[in-house]
């Protein structure tokens, strides 16, 4: 592989001291090791070669691999996460914890191992006390030597595959993309959940910057795609809209007037009655 590839692969991370599962794309072996989530996303996992998706020594054993190849790696923590620093576990007060937006809805409560952002800033709770918590801002696997197990699946040729892989990276979706090109333009049209989760404004960015960097095609449009939406009354007595020829902005003036000229005769009345 050489660096800016993209490609998808199946990997799993162990922690060599234990041989304890740390992490992995595959269903089967995140059940055996307890590690599977039902809200997860299983299946080979779309990366960029070179781009500090786990560690150095994770890109390097890349680097020396072909599409279909399997390969187990053994890294150090100077090739994985670094070693730990003390300086980098904190007292934080608890009032200070409880501001953060998981916390702030009172649906749970700091427990020791729970990931926590303060800030820019990404950690983990190590201990809870009395009006404190220990929070650790070294990586998890800071000081460990791992095992990778990796097998590339398959590499992206065409900007379309690319394209499907970034979204994959950054936003993974079970809906699918519809992705066009016109006149040396990429036009994709986003799933119907980019309307309204917020988490999307955050990862639009950083999909664009992945477009601007690794596709061949550099102009192109995210779509969000509104479609008319029939009433219920509309369905039920059989009027279709899109198939009606009326021309409603005239039916919708003729009715302003007929409005403005039964106002104007209730006005003559009254004006009538006065006198």
């Amino acid at each position: 592989m050489n660096k800016g590839d993209i490609v998808y692969l199946d990997y799993d991370v162990l922690i060599k001291e234990s041989g304890e599962y740390y992490k992995t794309t595959r269903e089967d072996v995140a059940k055996d090791n307890e590690l599977y989530d039902e809200k997860g996303h299983y299946g080979a996992r779309a990366i960029i070669v070179g781009n500090g998706f786990e560690s150095a020594g994770f890109d390097a054993a890349l680097l020396e691999m072909d599409v279909g190849e399997e390969k187990e790696v053994e890294v150090g923590e100077d090739e994985g996460h670094g070693k730990r620093d003390a300086k980098l576990i904190e007292l934080v007060p608890m009032r200070t914890v409880l501001k953060q937006p998981q916390f702030k809805e009172g649906d749970s409560y700091p427990m020791p191992g729970m990931p926590i952002k303060i800030g820019d800033r990404q950690g983990y709770i190590r201990t809870v006390g009395a009006g404190r918590v220990r929070v650790d801002y070294n990586h998890p696997l800071a000081g460990k030597s791992l095992i990778y197990k990796i097998k590339i699946e398959r590499t992206t040729e065409t900007d379309v595959d690319k394209i499907s892989a970034i979204f994959d990276m950054y936003y993974p979706t079970k809906a699918p993309l519809t992705i066009d090109t016109d006149d040396n333009v990429m036009k994709i049209i986003l799933p119907e959940m980019c309307k309204y989760d917020h988490m999307w404004q955050g990862v639009k960015f950083m999909i664009i910057a992945a477009f601007r960097e690794y596709l061949t095609v550099k102009n192109f449009q995210l779509i969000e795609e509104y479609k008319e939406h029939k009433s219920t009354a509309d369905v039920e007595d059989g009027h279709d809209h899109e198939h009606d020829d009326h021309d409603h902005d005239a039916d919708v003036t003729e009715g302003e007037g007929k409005e403005v000229k039964a106002e104007s005769e209730e006005e003559k009345k009254e004006d009538t009655s006065n006198e």
